[in-house]
């Protein structure tokens, strides 16, 4: 087979067998294309380390960022594995692909109190499109197609990564908004519904992603965007006392590392902790409140501000 005829098969895998949605295999098409037509190879079987770095390096020189070419990377390597398990000898030693350099990623996430300001200037859909993803950790994908048959009283049963069945909740008050956006406007399938598509089709993720970022920047978050809402999500969750263990599992993740990444609101608490735990010692620290700005902080203040009168009162 030629290389575009294996990287066929390995996608039609991709969907068949490990049930990749359609919004996951259009950003594989394109990186497994891309691949195909950047390496000087016809086969699979002749790729090296070399052509994948060169490949790599070539995605910086395009402008891409370290991040988002080491992104691509993780979507060739499980393909060169299944093909390998099927028992094809490829010579290229994946140890030696070369790691591309990341900035730190951007670290944006909302306290409650901060979507409480969002909310207040939202229109009722709007107001459910910020509400539930903080709510309930949905990814804008999952967001997006939401259905009525989905809902049951507060607890939302949906289809998620990986084509993982997940469940999640909402909050009284957007239950009750939900109930009155649903009755207003006739819902009978997809929240979402386009009025502009006669099949019934919900709005696309990007018009979504439109309308979250657009009210955020409208509140004076500029650096906002739906995704944030999820972190946002997982970090209310650690700040109101929610191990990382139980983080995970309200998140739907695989692993705790990926959790991690999620959870914002204790950075720098860890001294705290070293003080109290190993050296004995309580030190209530001198933090002045900030005014509200892209780093989104101030639940992590007040955080801290509670943790020290608890360890003044133990002492």
């Amino acid at each position: 087979m030629k290389i575009h005829e294996q990287i066929t098969e390995y996608k039609i895998h991709c969907v068949d067998d490990k049930g990749a949605t359609d919004a996951t295999m259009r950003g594989k098409n394109w990186v497994l294309d891309d691949f195909a037509k950047s390496i000087p190879v016809d086969d699979l079987r002749k790729v090296t380390e070399e052509h994948i770095n060169a490949w790599l390096e070539d995605q910086i020189n395009r402008g891409c960022s370290g991040r988002t070419a080491n992104n691509r990377f993780h979507i060739v390597r499980p393909m060169i594995n299944y093909y390998r398990d099927m028992g094809m000898k490829i010579p290229v030693r994946l140890c030696k692909v070369k790691r591309q350099f990341e900035t730190p990623p951007r670290r944006v996430y909302f306290t409650s109190e901060q979507i409480e300001t969002v909310l207040s200037y939202c229109n009722p859909m709007d107001w459910l499109l910020i509400k539930l993803p903080f709510d309930s950790g949905l990814r804008l994908t999952e967001l997006t197609n939401l259905r009525l048959r989905e809902i049951n009283g507060r607890r939302l049963d949906y289809i998620g990564k990986c084509q993982k069945q997940r469940e999640s909740y909402m909050s009284p008050e957007a239950r009750k908004r939900l109930d009155d956006y649903i009755a207003k406007n006739h819902i009978t399938d997809y929240l979402w519904r386009n009025p502009y598509d006669k099949t019934g089709k919900p709005y696309s993720t990007g018009t979504i992603y439109k309308r979250i970022k657009r009210v955020l920047a409208y509140a004076g978050f500029d650096e906002g965007y739906p995704h944030a809402l999820r972190h946002s999500f997982a970090t209310d969750l650690q700040i109101n006392g929610a191990s990382t263990m139980e983080s995970r599992d309200m998140l739907g993740h695989e692993s705790v590392e990926t959790t991690q990444k999620y959870l914002h609101g204790l950075d720098g608490h860890l001294q705290n902790l070293f003080d109290q735990y190993k050296f004995g010692l309580i030190v209530k620290p001198e933090i002045e409140p900030r005014k509200q700005s892209s780093k989104l902080d101030d639940g992590a203040v007040n955080f801290m501000r509670k943790l020290a009168e608890e360890f003044a009162s133990v002492a």
